[in-house]
């Protein structure tokens, strides 16, 4: 399965003009749902285009990893985020520190947002 960002037109304006979706066209739910918070929110669209591409990138590790565009509260763990961070770390080339710590980050934020009851999908106090 292949995902893009996408830029739907006549999309009301409490929604984000920037869609995750499948090649088929469905849309990727929960993080569209992130996105359109953050829109409500008064997030720039510069920010929310960038949002989108860091979830797009997440999600596309995701699914290499577990073969499965499904994400549960079961399926994550306090390892989830360690290991995307090392994914990131050991492409070549390697992203900056920041673009890694900001795709975590909004990762993690979009994943609370999503599975609010989920086991911490990260590791305490790691900083």
């Amino acid at each position: 399965m292949r995902f893009r960002v996408a830029q739907p037109p006549g999309l009301e304006n409490a929604r984000s003009p920037f869609r995750l979706v499948q090649d088929n066209g469905r849309e990727v739910e929960w993080i569209n749902r992130f996105l359109d918070q953050q829109r409500i929110r008064g997030v720039a669209e510069t920010t929310l285009r960038s949002y989108a591409y860091d979830l797009l990138h997440f999600l596309r590790w995701w699914v290499r990893v577990t073969h499965t565009t499904a994400i549960t509260e079961k399926m994550l763990t306090e390892s989830t985020l360690l290991d995307y961070i090392r994914f990131q770390t050991n492409q070549q080339p390697q992203p900056a520190a920041a673009s890694i710590n900001r795709r975590v980050d909004i990762a993690e934020r979009a994943l609370r947002l999503a599975f609010p009851h989920a086991q911490a999908p990260f590791v305490p106090d790691f900083q």
